[in-house]
This record gives C-alpha cells, sequence and structure tokens, in this order.
C-alpha cells in the first residue's frame, strides 16, 4: 500500500488497506494485531495526505497520536506530525509550523530516517511560503535539496521535489533565471515522486515563464496538462490552481 501511495495509486492503496482492514477485523486474536493496526492506521493516515485530504488526515493523524506516539517509533511519529502540519496548514493554520517543524526534523535523524527529512521540509516550505517567509521557506528547501543530493544524487526524483517547489520561491522574488533553471533540469520528474505541492508550482511557474517570454500558447497548453494530470489523481487543488492561472492569462489578453 506504501508503494501505491508515493507513486499517486491511491485507488490500488485503498484496495490493499480494505484488504488489511478486514483481515485485522476477523482475526481480533491475531498476536501481532497492536503492532500491525498501529501500521495500517499510519498508512491511512498517510494515504489522506498524499490525496490531499486535509480534514480527514488531521482527523487520522491526531488519533494516531493520541494512541502511539509514545511507543518509541521515532519514524512513524515524525512522518505523523510532520502529516499533520500539512493537514493544518491547509485549513489555514500555520501558527505551529515555525515552532514545531526543526523539532519534528530531529525525529527523522534519531530514527536514522534522513531520507524523511526531505520530505519533511517539502511539508513546512509551502507553509512558511503562506506565512510569507520565503527567506526562510528557501533555506528549507536548499536543505531538502543538499540532503536528497547526498542520498540519491543530482537528477532523481527526491531531488526533483524541494526544487520544484524553490522554483516557486524565486519566481515570487522575480528570480527568474534560477527558477528557469531548476524547472528545466527537473520538471520531467514531477509525477514521479512527491506532493500535489511540487505539481501546484511547476506547472504553474513554468506556464507563468512561458507567458512572460510571449509564448502564450505554449503556456495555455502547459496550462491544460497540468488540468489533466489535476483530473488523473483527483486533485482538486491542482485543479483550482490551474483554472485561477487559466483566467489571470485569459483576462491579461484580453479574452
Amino acid at each position: 500500500a506504501w508503494a501505491y501511495i508515493l507513486n499517486w495509486e491511491f485507488e490500488v492503496a485503498k484496495q490493499i488497506l480494505g484488504v488489511v482492514r478486514q483481515y485485522l477485523s476477523d482475526n481480533p486474536d491475531f498476536r501481532e494485531q497492536k503492532k500491525l493496526k498501529k501500521k495500517f492506521l499510519h498508512r491511512e493516515l498517510m494515504l489522506s495526505t498524499f490525496s490531499d485530504n486535509a480534514i480527514q488526515a488531521e482527523e487520522q493523524i491526531t488519533h494516531w497520536l493520541s494512541s502511539y506516539s509514545g511507543e518509541g517509533d521515532y519514524y512513524f511519529t515524525a512522518s505523523a506530525k510532520a502529516c499533520l502540519l500539512y493537514a493544518r496548514r491547509e485549513q489555514f493554520d500555520c501558527k505551529k509550523i515555525g515552532a514545531y517543524y526543526e523539532s519534528i526534523r530531529e525525529l527523522f535523524i534519531r530514527g536514522n530516517a534522513e531520507f524523511g527529512t526531505v520530505w519533511h521540509d517539502c511539508i513546512v516550505g509551502p507553509g512558511l511560503k503562506m506565512c510569507g517567509d520565503l527567506d526562510r521557506a528557501a533555506r528549507v528547501y536548499l536543505r531538502a535539496i543538499e540532503v536528497a543530493e547526498r542520498i540519491n544524487g543530482r537528477g532523481s526524483p527526491l531531488v526533483a521535489m524541494p526544487s520544484l517547489m524553490l522554483a516557486e520561491i524565486y519566481y515570487e522574488r522575480n528570480d527568474l533565471g534560477r527558477c528557469s533553471d531548476l524547472l528545466e533540469s527537473n520538471f520531467d520528474f514531477v509525477e514521479t515522486m512527491g506532493f500535489l505541492d511540487q505539481l501546484i508550482s511547476a506547472y504553474l511557474c513554468k506556464s507563468k515563464l512561458l507567458y512572460l517570454n510571449g509564448d502564450t500558447k505554449q503556456s495555455a497548453s502547459l496550462l491544460e496538462l497540468g488540468n489533466e494530470v489535476a483530473t488523473k489523481y483527483d486533485f482538486d487543488r491542482l485543479k483550482a490552481h490551474i483554472v485561477c492561472e487559466q483566467v489571470r492569462q485569459a483576462v491579461a489578453l484580453g479574452k
């Protein structure tokens, strides 16, 4: 189920988790019941997070943390707490991001899961951006890129995830050269791994750059492609961003 969640094959993941749920229900005396249920509920909250269901994710995460966070599994606890930052961020509750993100990151490190810090920083970055703290968001992404390159090397999906989000920060700062460079070197990985947020950053920033360079037809085509991706994965938030940019460009062109 975890592999399918990471690859955004959510329906397959739901089917697998459904099988596990039924097994747990049918075998209440299974000696590994508690351990399996802990992992099962963790996968469920991850499914809600990756499929961008923030309200459901918050409910699942809160329940999981109240039941299992004190059991000494640093990686599981860190990932659940990171997902809680995401869930609350998408409900415009960002007040705890600045205070807690470093302590959550430390849990990943204590759990020997440095790769998890890349994912964590890619949850934190958009929250800091929402708060208007572009400098700190950029530092978080640069740190994530450094870790990802150390783990998987340059030109990898893990590196692309924070790189595409960093491109958006450069665009907001009008540093269009660096924004373009990051998009050029990482756009091919946009659908291979990561969060919905990298899709928003990638498609919108690339389309805006094309528009600024006068290539309005290609810009519009890219937005249409982004809309197809949103439909493919049922990412309503991506679709909303795409529609807003389509309207903006159409109005600017006098359509």
